[in-house]
């Protein structure tokens, strides 16, 4: 249908079903200009975002999100749009999330009726505070959800100008407090009693005031950063991946745990050998000493990595290790074969490949 489905082959392009409600990034016609935007096609009343709003937007996936009242359900879409900022050392591309309120019924005036009045975005944050390796073109999302919303996560793979590439994990609750209690970039006026982005009672419709502000002013102040106590990448390295899955398994210990997948642009791994999914290393070779093996803890993360068979593969151990598996990782408590294979076990994170 007109929407849903591309008149052309397209890859800056989503379609999300949720119950009767269908949104969508594809133009209805091929007469509605180059401009993409993002539309809700079915369910609730047509309506799409202001042309001002994104720069270019190259869209990357997109959910929905159950708060406890149904007037408060959101919908997140992860995108990225080119910078504002055109100096020489300003990044080309911004990676962005952006909130609409599900229920918005677009705006009062004949100009805004048919625009979603809720939008705002944020700019998504992934920088290894060691080497300062900044990491700034999303590349996918995978979505992880859990029994409270606010402890939903958001697994993100960015790449950056050098071809390297990073795991950040963000929590919906940290994207809906941004959100909630950021200012608005580059305004400086009063705020209106319904604040911008602010999800209002079923059946009414946003005030005029609010809505021309955040249409002039879309973006917060405040960026979203990766889950805290570190603020840092789950993971990186030096392949350039494009796609990721995640995948929680119950391991022999009894434990369930999240398994990483990451997935390249190339038909073979370096070297020309095939790839071998969810493949251990051998006990012993994950360990704190130097080659950057076990490289930092990360929140009860822990990562690995194997040569064997010429194939690099990375381990992460998703899991808040107590006290002795701190001293263990350490060197100050002795590490058995039974122990080294009882952290291996646990999670692997393997290259796959087209």
């Amino acid at each position: 249908g007109r929407g849903i489905a591309p008149f052309t082959p397209d890859s800056n392009t989503l379609v999300v079903v949720d119950g009767q409600d269908i949104y969508s990034t594809i133009k209805k016609s091929q007469q509605n200009g180059k401009i993409p935007r993002f539309r809700r096609v079915r369910g609730g009343g047509e309506l799409y975002t202001s042309d001002t709003v994104m720069q270019n937007p190259q869209f990357v996936k997109a959910t929905t999100l159950r708060h406890e009242e149904p007037h408060q359900d959101k919908i997140y879409y992860f995108f990225r749009e080119d910078n504002p900022d055109k100096s020489p050392e300003a990044p080309r591309n911004i990676s962005r999330v952006a909130q609409l309120c599900k229920e918005d019924r677009g705006g009062t005036s004949s100009l805004s009726a048919s625009k979603w009045t809720t939008f705002l975005k944020a700019t998504l944050i992934c920088v290894d505070p060691v080497t300062k390796g900044n990491f700034n073109w999303l590349q996918d999302v995978f979505f992880v959800p859990a029994g409270d919303w606010r402890r939903s996560k958001v697994y993100g793979l960015f790449t950056n100008t050098w071809g390297s590439s990073a795991v950040c994990v963000y929590s919906f609750g940290d994207i809906d407090n941004v959100f909630r209690t950021s200012r608005l970039k580059g305004y400086n006026g009063p705020t209106p009693e319904v604040k911008p982005g602010q999800c209002v009672p079923s059946g009414q419709h946003t005030p005029s005031e609010t809505f021309k502000i955040a249409d002039s002013h879309p973006e917060v102040e405040e960026r979203v950063e990766p889950l805290s106590p570190s603020r840092s990448p789950l993971f990186h390295n030096k392949h350039r991946y494009q796609k990721i899955g995640v995948h929680e398994v119950a391991a022999a210990d009894g434990q369930r745990y999240n398994v990483l997948y990451l997935a390249t642009g190339a038909a073979t791994p370096p070297g020309g050998r095939s790839p071998r999914v969810g493949q251990r290393s051998q006990p012993g070779i994950c360990s704190s000493g130097g080659g950057g093996l076990v490289r930092r803890e990360h929140y009860g993360h822990y990562v690995c990595v194997s040569e064997e068979d010429g194939f690099r593969q990375a381990l992460v151990k998703e899991r808040l290790l107590d006290r002795q598996r701190f001293l263990w990782q350490r060197g100050h408590a002795p590490a058995t074969l039974a122990s080294w294979l009882q952290l291996l076990l646990v999670v692997a994170l393997a290259e796959l490949f087209h």
